[in-house]
């Protein structure tokens, strides 16, 4: 294993974060894709911290699982204002020598999250580092615009997670 960084913040101290199996997880991913040295940071929220960045990074004003925000790749803007991030150039951004392997920012929704596990009937943790590794996915560049990006993102994912249980 390289040099990976995984930090772990949330909005609220009630959120029962498994931070040991999450951490896992990321790492698992990062082995799996052949990343050797990367950092990223996950935040976990409320809806409404979701649901507004859902709206103005993305256009959508609802609350989601998860949403990744990526130091090298751009996500898809899906409202009808205007886009802010058009007419941006890269070397708008300088990112600082020392941040040069950061991945970027993952936010997930806890309350979300909790829905989607009683919807899907798994347990939390498991919904969970489905999302983180979800999460991590999209900072790489994986999307799901299509049938066959979906199935490649959740056989990945699932490859992940399985890797992960099968360690414990």
């Amino acid at each position: 294993m390289g040099d990976i960084n995984i930090n772990f913040d949330v909005s609220d101290d009630s959120f029962d974060i498994p931070q040991d199996n999450l951490y896992l997880v990321a790492v698992e991913a990062f082995n799996y894709l052949e990343i050797q040295k990367s950092s990223v940071s996950i935040y976990f929220s409320d809806d409404d911290y979701v649901q507004n960045l859902n709206h103005q990074y993305r256009g959508l004003n609802e609350v989601t699982d998860v949403l990744s925000f990526s130091n090298d790749f751009e996500g898809q803007y899906y409202g009808d204002q205007l886009d802010l991030r058009e007419g941006l150039i890269e070397a708008d951004f300088v990112i600082p020598e020392n941040f040069q392997d950061y991945l970027g920012d993952i936010v997930i929704s806890f309350p979300q999250a909790c829905r989607q596990s009683i919807e899907n009937q798994v347990d939390l943790v498991d919904e969970l580092m489905k999302l983180v590794a979800h999460g991590i996915l999209h900072l790489l560049g994986f999307d799901h615009e299509n049938i066959s990006e979906e199935l490649e993102m959740n056989s990945i994912t699932d490859t992940i997670i399985n890797l992960v249980k099968n360690n414990d």
